[in-house]
């Protein structure tokens, strides 16, 4: 199967980076949960992966994209595999919760998705950020994408 971020996501790490905002709310929600080990499921080129590694969490980064794993960053507490979200090889509840950040609309089975997750954690503990795609034409975020690949083309 052709992964879509084996073509578009060849810059993908300098282009994308984690919003502060966003990662310290997922920090302060992961807290919350008193959780150690997280999973990241579409994780790409790690952008939370390594600001949750950086926080003391032990991570899981799950992501079929060789082009987009081939980017991220080394970090000792973050764990690598490739995997699709729908058929993720790790035990049942292995992780204390798993996160989902604006991956989630590239899965092609939601709800297989949705149950590998749930198979995984603990307490079916999950963090998912995501949009809808039938506003995304109406959404500022759009034109960011947008403008930032031309600029690269």
């Amino acid at each position: 199967m052709q992964i879509p971020y084996d073509t578009i996501g060849k810059t993908y790490a300098r282009t994308r980076n984690s919003d502060r905002r966003i990662a310290a709310k997922l920090v302060e929600i992961l807290s919350d949960l008193q959780a150690s080990t997280i999973a990241d499921i579409g994780a790409g080129t790690g952008a939370y992966a390594i600001v949750l590694a950086e926080q003391g969490y032990q991570v899981i980064a799950v992501e079929p994209s060789q082009t987009m794993r081939s980017q991220a960053p080394t970090h000792f507490a973050i764990q690598w595999i490739d995997a699709y979200a729908d058929n993720i090889p790790l035990p049942d509840q292995s992780v204390d919760a798993a996160i989902i950040m604006l991956a989630f609309h590239h899965f092609q089975n939601y709800q297989r998705s949705l149950q590998e997750i749930c198979r995984i954690t603990k307490n079916g503990q999950i963090v998912l950020f995501t949009f809808d795609l039938a506003f995304a034409s109406q959404f500022w975020l759009t034109k960011y994408f947008l403008h930032s690949s031309k600029m690269l083309n």
